[in-house]
């Protein structure tokens, strides 16, 4: 078992990484996700050892993370890694000889299941091919923690769906996969843990399919629950056990201006916002700008001007003095 204790990360007056405190168990295949910043690359290079904690405590196996856990760990980052003259049987030979667990036939098998037949130097590869490479060469050591930070950036569709076979197919009963990524959709079925960070904070962690059933959420919706859009404070009440909240001030926005509805309830996705003690969150007089159509179903006023936008969620913004046609674009949410 991977375990972090009150981990945290400070570079000079950033802390990228907040009391981080989750358990992972062996013989799971984890999403980590969050958006850029978030902190999930800094607590891999934790966990594998690169850089140490500012504070906390990081455990393989009850273990302190250092020299006699480095070769239990493998970490794939986002950067290529690999000498610009090496071919294929290059990196092959040189992982053999550096790591002790490497297994050339699982690597060449790997590469076979993805596709990836390739004689030239790795300089030549394209992105996709590189990313494939990279996974054939991670999960082709017998680590008891494989991490890949971002394996699907940048690939096309089928050579995503090459390399999540490939991951899937090394899975065993005690080893543990931590994949993190924007992609969110091309993990959700494949995943059996979740690792959601926020802020250098994990801010949930579990069995995915706990977190489905208790949140009645799959991961997609689970992400943007969390997350939110345009760095709106959202927090989703079934995640928090409270009624959904908003920091002051904050609201969706539509063509740069909050969203309410008839009451002047500030509106997120369509739905009325509460604070934590369950009232209704009302827009402030300064906010309420009549331009924009107040609800999903309500014209706008007449004589309003064209905005060259769309709102958040499905439904359509009408404006009267537009004839009803929607617009494109995207809204602020």
């Amino acid at each position: 078992m991977l375990e972090c204790i009150d981990v945290v990360k400070d570079y000079s007056a950033v802390r990228a990484v907040d009391s981080v405190n989750v358990k992972i168990e062996p013989g799971r295949i984890y999403a980590m996700l969050g958006p850029n910043g978030s902190g999930k690359t800094t607590l891999m290079k934790m966990i594998v050892g690169l850089i140490k904690p500012t504070r906390g405590e990081i455990l393989l196996d009850g273990v302190p993370i250092g020299r006699t856990t480095k070769a239990d760990i493998c970490y794939m980052p986002t950067e290529n890694y690999f000498y610009s003259y090496m071919k294929v049987d290059d990196v092959a030979e040189f992982y053999e000889d550096f790591y002790k667990d490497f297994d050339r036939s699982v690597f060449y098998t790997m590469l076979d299941k993805m596709d990836l037949y390739f004689m030239g130097k790795v300089k030549e590869m394209s992105t996709g091919m590189l990313a494939k490479l990279k996974v054939a060469v991670a999960m082709s050591r017998n680590s008891k923690i494989i991490m890949l930070d971002e394996p699907l950036n940048g690939i096309d569709l089928i050579a995503r769906d090459y390399v999540t076979r490939a991951i899937l197919d090394r899975i065993n009963g005690d080893k543990t996969v931590i994949v993190s990524s924007h992609l969110v959709d091309e993990l959700d079925p494949v995943v059996t843990g979740a690792l959601f960070m926020k802020n250098g904070k994990m801010v949930l962690a579990g069995d995915s399919d706990v977190l489905r059933r208790e949140s009645g959420k799959n991961l997609v919706e689970l992400y943007r629950s969390i997350y939110g859009y345009s760095g709106i404070d959202y927090q989703d009440p079934s995640l928090q056990g409270t009624y959904t909240q908003m920091s002051p001030g904050a609201g969706a926005m539509y063509g740069g201006q909050p969203m309410y509805n008839q009451n002047g309830q500030l509106m997120y996705g369509g739905q009325p916002l509460f604070d934590a003690n369950g009232n209704p969150v009302y827009a402030q007089p300064q906010q309420m700008h009549q331009p924009y159509a107040q609800t999903p179903t309500q014209q706008a006023p007449q004589g309003t001007q064209p905005y060259n936008g769309d709102i958040y969620g499905a439904s359509p913004y009408v404006q009267s003095n537009v004839n009803n046609e929607n617009k494109g674009g995207n809204a602020d949410a």
